[in-house]
């Protein structure tokens, strides 16, 4: 937009009421939107919209999705907002314009609702300018744009987009992003998160599958990635919040800048220095570079100059309307045109300027007739020299500076299989055989907990019972024979019997018949049977052998009552042996030296005596025990195995890398005991820590300003971040870091 365009606006709408407007994202699934408006200089979310779902390729289906989430979005807004603002996805985005396919769809869009449409932005852009300025710093980071046919995988470093790439979605997610990562071909140190957005269900599955992956073993991680997600409104958010700002702009509101947008310009500044520029270069490129202070709206792919309120929907088929452009190559170009614009004389002086505080003083000071000139002029001459000399030596000597400097470790990590043997003193680096000692501790005590086992106990029911024999053959009953009464109750002979066969009578056939005991098979009162109960025998059927008592079953009793279970047992041996190892390693450890570890967390266990007060199935409240049990640790010199692990490390160490044995960590696995030796595999990770040469540093830090200082830093190896401070503080002209030195202290600090 022209200057006085914007200058008109300013002036004609100071008392304009208050302006709403809409931004409106476009994914492949999902439909979401947002009412924001300029409040005091800054962009505001003032409502957001409903999440609507959409078939993709389907017009309608599309209209009727963002129709609903405006509704929603517009409800108790007055005046309703039909401006607006599109975040779209890379794949509708050609050579920083809207692809051809997806024009007409979005004009029909515009044209069905009404809408008026003010600039687009890529989303995932938008996002990444939005949580940049929210940081402070350019982030890096691996996104995954998830919906539930497909995923987007794109690398970002410093803020920049260095690819994205689509794969098709499985039911593994983390297969699905390692191809797509796969696909940019040799990449190196890859950032350690990744960031999920975008979707329409819960991340808590997709965020198990990428952990439980492991990362650095197929792909170049340095550490495990940190899995991360963002809510699911961010991204229309940031469209609204981040690239609103611009947009507001360029409609002609004022809009405060926050300290929060400057430092993340500035570091994305420090960061895009890819130079170490020379001090000629930085006095002559000084001026034009200071003038650097804000984004401008191609930061965020919006229309510039041109005052898009008034592009029509008829436009928007034609290739100009929606162009997103480089903010970057548009201010390279206007930093040429205005140091061609510079006059020569304006160069000379600033070369002049630097040269008088940088240089050497050179120049001759003409003769001059003092009686021809009044005394106060020479004295206020004098006086100016004065100071610029005294300014000099100030600005030479005097400002101090300290540069703190954060290095990231080199990670080292190798697998070694180590042998810890009592009977050598001293360390076998050809067979990794390092010397340690067998400990034994013995320790003993009782634990006391409540029974959980149940158990019936009561009396069985007894009897007589009349039994009858219906052969013509006498039967002999051994004790112990079934018979079967009223619901399948089970009883049995107390003793062995035997019964005459039947015999004929002059009425009719007489049964054979005997009396016997008999008693109940189970517990309880059930078996407690009245007179006249019919019995039959479990082995024969009735109309063979039959029984009934005249008198009836009594006796039979029940009850329920505390006993020990096995669990009872086992659970009370394992809490013993748990809280006497505790003492033995308690003691272990007063007896062992600074320099002594133990080998593994568990010892070698042996009971050597128990005895429980109550046996399995016994009735009882209470169940104790007491033990007694011997440990034996194997203990080694720590010194020692350091000793191992630097001399087999040491070939593996780059030139410009340096062993730090303080952070190194060791993980003990797959530990076996054989006779008095143990034999494990040890995972040692080493710290590598770049070798730094402070007063090479120094020389190459003296003088210069601190933009530069940092695209310097940057090229150590293992760079991470570096903090600057300056005293006293000067004027941003002036703020460079001190010339000598001696002034200039440098702190390296490594990154935990």
């Amino acid at each position: 937009m022209a200057f006085k365009t914007i200058l008109s606006r300013l002036t004609s709408n100071k008392e304009t009421k208050k302006e709403t407007f809409l931004a409106l994202e476009i994914s492949p699934e999902v439909v979401k939107s947002v009412v924001w408006t300029v409040d005091e200089g800054e962009t505001t979310v003032l409502k957001m919209g409903s999440v609507e779902e959409w078939e993709e390729d389907n017009k309608n289906s599309l209209i009727t999705a963002v129709d609903a989430s405006i509704t929603n979005a517009i409800e108790t807004i007055n005046p309703e907002p039909n401006k607006v603002i599109f975040g779209l996805p890379e794949g509708w985005v050609e050579d920083s314009q809207i692809a051809e396919g997806k024009k007409g769809l979005l004009k029909d869009l515009c044209s069905k609702l009404a809408l008026q449409p003010l600039g687009f932005v890529v989303t995932l852009e938008a996002l990444i300018t939005f949580l940049r300025i929210q940081k402070g710093t350019p982030i890096n980071a691996i996104f995954i744009n998830l919906s539930e046919t497909q995923i987007i995988v794109s690398l970002v470093q410093l803020g920049k987009i260095k690819g994205s790439e689509v794969v098709g979605r499985s039911e593994d997610l983390a297969a699905d992003v390692r191809e797509g990562l796969a696909r940019f071909g040799d990449l190196t140190d890859l950032p350690s998160l990744m960031v999920l957005f975008n979707g329409i269900a819960d991340f808590e599955e997709a965020k198990q599958q990428l952990i439980s992956f492991d990362w650095p073993q197929h792909l170049p991680f340095l550490h495990f990635p940190k899995i991360e997600d963002l809510e699911q409104l961010i991204s229309v958010k940031a469209i609204a919040i981040a690239g609103g700002a611009e947009v507001a702009k360029s409609l002609g509101f004022e809009i405060r800048e926050t300290e929060d947008k400057k430092v993340a310009l500035k570091t994305e500044r420090e960061t895009e220095n890819a130079e170490f520029k020379e001090t000629s270069s930085i006095l002559q490129q000084d001026s034009a570079s200071s003038e650097v202070s804000e984004l401008t709206a191609a930061d965020f792919g919006f229309i510039q100059d041109k005052d898009i309120t008034k592009e029509k929907i008829s436009t928007f088929a034609k290739a100009s309307t929606f162009t997103k452009v480089s903010a970057d190559k548009a201010a390279d170009k206007e930093k040429v045109e205005e140091k061609k614009k510079e006059p020569l004389l304006t160069k000379f002086k600033k070369i002049i300027d630097h040269l008088f505080f940088f240089r050497k003083v050179s120049f001759k000071i003409p003769e001059l007739s003092f009686k021809k000139v009044p005394l106060l002029i020479i004295l206020a001459f004098l006086f100016i020299i004065l100071i610029g000399v005294g300014g000099g030596l100030f600005f030479w000597y005097v400002p101090k500076a300290t540069v703190t400097l954060y290095l990231k470790p080199k990670i080292l990590e190798k697998e070694l299989q180590i042998t810890v043997d009592p009977a050598l003193t001293d360390i076998d680096q050809n067979k990794g055989i390092i010397p340690g000692s067998l400990k034994e501790i013995e320790v003993q005590g009782d634990k006391t907990k409540e029974t959980t086992g149940e158990k019936l106990v009561g009396d069985k029911a007894k009897g007589q019972v009349i039994i009858y024999n219906k052969t013509d053959v006498a039967k002999n009953f051994s004790a112990g024979t079934v018979l079967i009464g009223p619901d399948k109750l089970a009883f049995t002979l107390d003793d062995s019997v035997i019964i005459a066969s039947e015999s004929a009578q002059a009425e009719g056939v007489t049964y054979g018949r005997t009396e016997a005991n008999i008693t109940a098979s189970s517990i309880g009162t059930e078996s407690n049977l009245p007179a006249k109960t019919q019995f039959s025998f479990k082995e024969y059927s009735t109309s063979l052998y039959s029984a009934k008592t005249d008198n009836g079953l009594s006796g039979g009793t029940s009850r329920q009552i505390r006993a020990v279970a096995k669990s009872d047992q086992t659970g009370l041996l394992d809490d013993l042996t748990l809280e006497l190892a505790l003492q033995a390693k308690e003691q272990l450890g007063n007896q062992l030296t600074s320099a002594e570890e133990v080998l593994g967390k568990e010892a070698k266990t042996e009971v050597v005596s128990k005895k429980f007060s109550t046996e399995v199935d016994e009735e009882a409240d209470d169940l104790n025990l007491k033990l007694k049990i011997k440990l034996t640790f194997l203990v080694y010199q720590k010194d020692k195995l350091d000793q191992l692990v630097a001399k087999t490390v040491a070939n593996d160490i780059p030139e410009t890398f340096v062993f730090d044995p303080q952070t190194t960590t060791i993980e003990t696995k797959e530990i076996e005991v054989k006779k008095d030796k143990a034999v494990f595999k040890a995972i040692i990770r080493v710290n590598l820590l770049p070798k730094v040469d402070i007063e090479e540093i120094k020389n190459n830090l003296k003088g210069r300003y601190p933009e530069i200082v940092h695209s310097y830093l940057e090229s150590l190896p293992n760079f991470y971040q570096a903090d600057i401070e300056i005293t006293p503080k000067l004027p941003a002209k002036l703020s460079s870091l001190p010339r000598l030195t001696k002034n200039i202290n440098v702190v390296v600090k490594i990154m935990e």
